[in-house]
Order: structure tokens, then C-alpha cells, then sequence
């Protein structure tokens, strides 16, 4: 019996060394992937400013829209309805819940519309 501990306890050993050396390795996979996104992170940093032009030839007069958007990392949102039935007439309600962690400063905003 005592054979068989002395065994299996150098063969634990030998797989916790095993183990140490391939997390080791991973965390130091880790860290140099993590270097190698903050250098070529693309895109505009905190505290940036970006500048966006665009020109119009119009003839006349015209209503236009314009809408600018760009991606965020770390922000998602979430549609929520309220439906509500009143006899025949249907009420519909919608706004969106929006999450974010970009460290950018997202002042609250709702709008709702009823149809």
C-alpha cells in the first residue's frame, strides 16, 4: 500500500508541475494578446474627438435626415414592448434598455411611441 501512495503521489506531483507550467504559459499568452490589443485597438480612444463632414449639392429646397453611427465596445441593448388592449384598440409601447461598460459618458435618453 504504501508503494502504491508513494506512486500516486509522485504522480500528482508530476501533473501539478504539468499544470503549473502550461497555466504559466497561458497567462503569459494572455497578457501579450492582451499588449497586442491596446496597441492596434482601432477607432478613436477615450477623450478623442472625431470629426465627420459630409457635403450636399442640393437643388431647391429639400428635407434630408442625416444619421451618424459608429461601433462601441462593451454596450448592448435590449427592446422592451408593452402592449395593451383597450376593446379593439391596441396600444404599443417600445423603448430600448441599454447597457454599457466603454468608460464614454452616456447621458440617459428615452423615447417612446405609441401606435
Amino acid at each position: 500500500m504504501a508503494d502504491e501512495l508513494v506512486g500516486g503521489t509522485g504522480v500528482a506531483l508530476a501533473r501539478r508541475r504539468e499544470i503549473s507550467g502550461r497555466k504559466r504559459a497561458a497567462e503569459r499568452e494572455l497578457e501579450a494578446a492582451a499588449e497586442r490589443l491596446a496597441a492596434g485597438q482601432a477607432g478613436p480612444r477615450l477623450g478623442e474627438i472625431v470629426e465627420v463632414r459630409a457635403t450636399f449639392e442640393v437643388e431647391g429646397r429639400v428635407e434630408a435626415a442625416l444619421e451618424v453611427s459608429y461601433h462601441v465596445s462593451g454596450a448592448s441593448w435590449q427592446p422592451l414592448y408593452d402592449l395593451r388592449l383597450d376593446g379593439e384598440r391596441l396600444a404599443v409601447s417600445y423603448l430600448a434598455e441599454v447597457t454599457q461598460q466603454s468608460g464614454e459618458d452616456w447621458p440617459p435618453f428615452l423615447n417612446t411611441e405609441q401606435n
